[in-house]
Parts: structure tokens; C-alpha cells; sequence
């Protein structure tokens, strides 16, 4: 009977901190995006003082 082939443990670890990159960039990205459509939401038309202020 052989032996199975030895785990490499930099190709795991590398998978690993790849997986855990792409999660923090999906959550981040859901995140923005979320507040984003909240902040769109709720927010305020400018008044025409400012408006004229800003021109």
C-alpha cells in the first residue's frame, strides 16, 4: 500500500489567506453598497439657499 502525498502547507495556507481576502472584499463590498442605497434613501433635497450659495 503507498503512502498519500504530503499536504502542502504553503499551497493551503496561500488558499486559505485567498479565501479570506475574497470574503473581506465581498462583506466590505455588500456593506458599501447597503449603506449607499440606505444614504440614497434618506436623503434630503438641497434647499435654495444653499444652491445658491454653492453657485
Amino acid at each position: 500500500m503507498a503512502l498519500p502525498k504530503p499536504i502542502n502547507c504553503q499551497q493551503v495556507t496561500l488558499l486559505a489567506w485567498l479565501i479570506g481576502a475574497a470574503s473581506v472584499l465581498a462583506i466590505g463590498a455588500g456593506s458599501f453598497a447597503s449603506s449607499l442605497r440606505q444614504i440614497k434613501r434618506t436623503r434630503l433635497p438641497v434647499s435654495d439657499a444653499w444652491l445658491h450659495e454653492l453657485t
